[in-house]
């Protein structure tokens, strides 16, 4: 397999508005969105944004 873990990982972005909606009503999705975007960061795929 060429290229690299990166190929097509990106992350999820969204506004506070829809974070704090799915937070309400779907922890399950919330916590798959967090875990997603805490794993291509950490394979160095992005930086996290503040």
């Amino acid at each position: 397999m060429n290229g690299s873990a990166c190929d097509g990982w990106e992350p999820i972005r969204m506004r506070a508005s829809t974070v704090d909606e799915i937070a309400r009503n779907d922890l399950t999705a919330a916590a798959s969105i967090l875990a997603h975007n805490e794993h291509g960061e950490q394979l160095g795929c992005w930086k996290a944004r503040p």
